[in-house]
């Protein structure tokens, strides 16, 4: 038997939902495939085997670890007759922006504070976007040597990680309204 409110099964005889509290009245005869609040995720579990429901969340991680990563990777070096020298975003100082504002990611995240999450996320893909356009002007202004200086792994790491947030703020940003329009049905 199903709440016929939240869709959460409840046992049989229950006088109210131990979710939402909601009266329950009698029994309504919906099996675990006749309930609508219940198709999606049988869908997603009988297909994948895989819960879906928190991916926004993993992104999210991923992406703030990524920036983290990324500041302790070669941003960019330079090469000259065997001679290599690296520069990490952590010797050049910028790196401290982004470890800062990922620590800050990962505790909102824990928080459950979306609107604080958002905003984090949202100066850091700002602050990763000029560093990088930073540092291909820099580059391009140093095309003479441009057989010499390279991007780093950190640069694309970097680059990986603000995808990855973007990517996470969406969904958590669908996942969040759609819990908020199922909670008003």
């Amino acid at each position: 038997m199903f709440c016929p409110k939240c869709g959460k099964k409840v046992n049989d005889g229950a006088m109210f939902c131990p979710d939402c509290g909601s009266p329950i009245s009698g029994s309504s005869g919906m099996n675990e495939w006749q309930n609508p609040n219940n198709q999606s995720s049988l869908k997603n579990s009988a297909s994948s085997g895989l819960d879906l429901k928190h991916v926004d969340t993993i992104l999210s991680i991923a992406g703030a670890l990524s920036w983290i990563l990324s500041c302790f990777l070669p941003y960019v070096s330079a090469s000259v007759f065997g001679y290599e020298q690296s520069q990490t975003l952590i010797n050049g100082g910028d790196g401290w922006f982004f470890i800062v504002i990922s620590a800050a990611i990962l505790i909102v995240l824990h928080l459950h504070k979306y609107i604080v999450f958002y905003v984090l996320a949202g100066l850091g893909v700002a602050l990763n976007i000029f560093e990088v356009t930073h540092t291909s002007n820099i580059l391009a202004e140093a095309d003479i040597y441009s057989g010499f200086i390279h991007k780093g792994s950190g640069y694309y790491i970097l680059i990986l990680g603000s995808i990855l947030l973007v990517a996470g703020v969406v969904l958590t940003f669908l996942r969040k309204k759609n819990e908020q329009n199922n909670q008003w049905t």
